[in-house]
Order: C-alpha cells, then sequence, then structure tokens
C-alpha cells in the first residue's frame, strides 16, 4: 500500500495586525485593582463594625435588602434611611454605606445599621476637615 505525501500546513495570513497589549495594559491594571477591592470588600464575610457600600437589592414598606456579598443579603430598616425631614424613597441599584452588625441566626440576613455608617463616615469627614483646618458646614439639629 502507496503512503500519501505528508504535506506541510498553509501559514494563516491575515489583514489585521496582530492586538497590541500595551495600549491595554493600563486599563486592565486598573480593573484588576477594582476587582481586587471588589472581592476584598465583598467576598470575605462581612465581620461586626465593618463599614460597607452595598447596592439596595428590593426595596419593602418597612426595610430594604442590601447585597453585602458572598451570596449574602442584609436588611436595613427604611426609618434608618430617613433624611432630616423624614423622607425616604430608596431605589433598587441605589448604593447606601451600612456598619455589620451581626447576623439573624432565624432568617440568616446580616443585620445592617445605616445610622451608624452615616455617623462614622460624618466623623471621618469631620477629623479629615480638622486635620487640613478646613471649614465645615452643617445644621444643628435637636
Amino acid at each position: 500500500m502507496d503512503s500519501l505525501p505528508v504535506m506541510d500546513e498553509p501559514e494563516l495570513q491575515t489583514d489585521n495586525p496582530e492586538p497590541n497589549d500595551s495600549d491595554d495594559d493600563g486599563a486592565n491594571e486598573e480593573m484588576d485593582a477594582l476587582m481586587d477591592q471588589y472581592l476584598d470588600q465583598m467576598g470575605s464575610n462581612a465581620q461586626n463594625g465593618q463599614l460597607l457600600s452595598v447596592p439596595i437589592v428590593t426595596v419593602h414598606a418597612d426595610h430594604v435588602l442590601v447585597d453585602v456579598g458572598a451570596k449574602s443579603e442584609g436588611m436595613v430598616s427604611r426609618t434608618e434611611l430617613a433624611d432630616a425631614s423624614g423622607i425616604t424613597e430608596p431605589a433598587v441599584g441605589q448604593v447606601i454605606d451600612v456598619v455589620v452588625k451581626g447576623t439573624d441566626s432565624a432568617t440568616g440576613l446580616v443585620i445592617l445599621s445605616h445610622a451608624q455608617a452615616r455617623e462614622q463616615v460624618s466623623f471621618r469627614d469631620i477629623e479629615e476637615a480638622h486635620e487640613k483646618k478646613n471649614a465645615i458646614t452643617g445644621k444643628i439639629v435637636r
């Protein structure tokens, strides 16, 4: 039986030049850094006292559910979301700051406080203004 001749594979010719990966290096590094930051915050178990920025996923009459990462949701009372005039208008996708208080063993929901988060962020902002000797404007409420 005669064997067939072996032929070399033809080289593939394209009109498109090879993409220049060096142009995307900065964007890729930035995306990697953002992804690492997100995974550090959201991928780990939230610990008591931890300050998180979380998106609202569901709005109910008396509370909102937020995504705290690691396949967990947390609940925040709508009364904590009220501004100084008592108005609450939370929306799905809105990102809010919360402090982790613990976990409800019955429901598995993470217990969160938006009010404590606001206090922490406000205090941090006041300290920063003091260090920089910047004036702050505020309203004193009893």
